[in-house]
């Protein structure tokens, strides 16, 4: 066991919270309790990796709330979630949320007097207290941590007076990340809003010939309607499913049990154009530039056009918004909007020559190359950024981030006057009033 820092001391998560509690299960909480406003239910989707996500909102009733005030939660807590890929996944109870429970699937921390609630939201964060928990955490498929175990998680606790310093360096040194991050951010969408604007310049072409989808293409198809099979027979059969940020992963792709009288008029080749005709990429299309023997499935339809016109230049069209308000028009069914080969072939657009096809298709893979550069940058920026964090948190919870102060108070001697303070209150002894599994200057850090 590596000797801990000065005056640092390795306990539990349940030592150093003052309550800790799970979200109701049962009937004390149904779909039908929700209500469109009233008091926040926390859900497991709420809880992010050290950020609380409010983009999911659900809610009871004020009465429903009294009877379920043991889950209550409020400013300054830590909730942890019990399911997901990343366990402990933490983050704090925002300012503002108002009163609140949490659900199923997520445990309520308030911290006692002896941890600063953002100093063990970042501990639970760290590299090292991830490594400790990976022996708690149950299930393959759905990883979970259960109450009793979060209680039991080892957790390194420092002075009061170093978590508090420990936590400002950390703060300081994230803020600058996450500008460096934004600012990688801020890049990408002006070239975004770049390539907008020069597609919606480079399509306008007033004094070109309008005319339609149905007019210019020389087939529109809807396509194969047998099943795709994983058994290495056959072509590879292209899905709507299969296509992503506009690539296809060809090895991927699902093979197809074809009638071969079939094939050559599903076939799929360079220059085709694919474009998704029912749910929620409805209108999407897919240029298809490399591609070995395969077919496209019934939920595509397939468009090809003559030599003097450009696919890329309407892949490009079915990029803007002039197209889109068109399919939005065009667009069928109430539970799941489809468009039908019909519909796609009254789409009209504004079609110039050969020559400013060309100079519009240039013109735009320059833009798409500059913006393909910021993405790939931010990418890589992102997962340095995310190593930074790793590193801090690692140094953080060594004790190599802050300078020790011999005049702190050690954590053990904090945690022993708690305890003692909480059986004198109670009248019994408390589950704090143990001593810490490690004494100061012994434990692990």
């Amino acid at each position: 066991m590596s000797e801990s820092p000065q005056g640092w001391v390795q306990t539990t998560v349940g030592d150093v919270a003052a309550s800790l509690v799970d979200g109701p299960f049962g009937s004390n909480l149904k779909t039908e309790h929700y209500t469109a406003d009233g008091v926040r239910v926390i859900r497991l989707q709420n809880i992010g990796d050290g950020r609380f996500d409010d983009s999911d909102k659900a809610f009871i009733s004020e009465d429903r709330y009294q009877l379920l005030r043991r889950h209550d939660a409020r400013q300054g807590d830590v909730l942890i979630a019990a399911l997901g890929e990343v366990l402990p996944r933490v983050c704090m109870v925002p300012p503002k949320l108002g009163p609140a429970i949490v659900k199923a699937d997520c445990f309520r921390l308030r911290p006692s007097d002896a941890v600063d609630a953002k100093y063990l939201v970042y501990a639970m964060q760290s590299p090292q207290m991830r490594a400790m928990a990976t022996p708690y955490i149950a299930g393959i498929g759905r990883p979970r941590l259960n109450l009793r175990k979060v209680r039991n998680l080892p957790i390194p606790v420092a002075p009061l007076a170093e978590q508090k310093r420990i936590v400002a360096a950390i703060d300081e040194a994230f803020l600058r990340i996450d500008a460096g991050v934004a600012e990688l951010e801020h890049t990408q969408l002006n070239v975004k809003r770049l390539r907008s604007a020069a597609l919606r310049q480079k399509l306008m072409h007033p004094d070109a010939p309008q005319t339609s989808i149905n007019e210019v293409a020389t087939a529109i198809q809807y396509g194969y309607t047998a099943k795709a099979t994983t058994l290495p027979v056959g072509p590879k059969m292209l899905r709507i499913t299969d296509i992503q940020e506009g690539s296809v992963d060809w090895e991927n792709v699902p093979n197809c049990v074809i009638d071969f009288k079939d094939f050559p008029r599903f076939r799929l080749a360079s220059g085709d154009l694919v474009f998704a005709r029912t749910g929620a990429t409805v209108g999407k299309s897919f240029l298809i530039t490399e591609v070995p023997e395969a077919v496209f499935a019934s939920y595509l339809i397939r468009l090809r056009f003559p030599e003097r016109i450009l696919p890329a230049y309407i892949a490009l069209f079915f990029q803007s918004t002039d197209y889109w308000r068109q399919v939005a028009g065009g667009s069928l069914g109430i539970g799941q909007p489809n468009v039908n080969a019909t519909t796609l072939g009254r789409i009209t657009l504004r079609l110039p020559t050969t020559e400013e096809q060309t100079s519009t298709v240039l013109a735009m893979e320059e833009i798409d190359t500059e913006l393909a550069r910021t993405t790939a940058t931010l990418a890589r920026e992102a997962q340095r950024a995310q190593s930074m964090r790793s590193s801090i948190l690692v140094a953080a919870f060594s004790g190599k981030l802050v300078p020790q102060d011999s005049n702190d108070e050690p954590a053990s001697i904090l945690l022993e006057r708690i305890a003692a303070e909480s059986t004198v209150s109670s009248g019994r002894r408390s589950e704090r009033a143990r001593r810490p599994r490690a004494q100061q200057g012994k434990a692990q850090a």
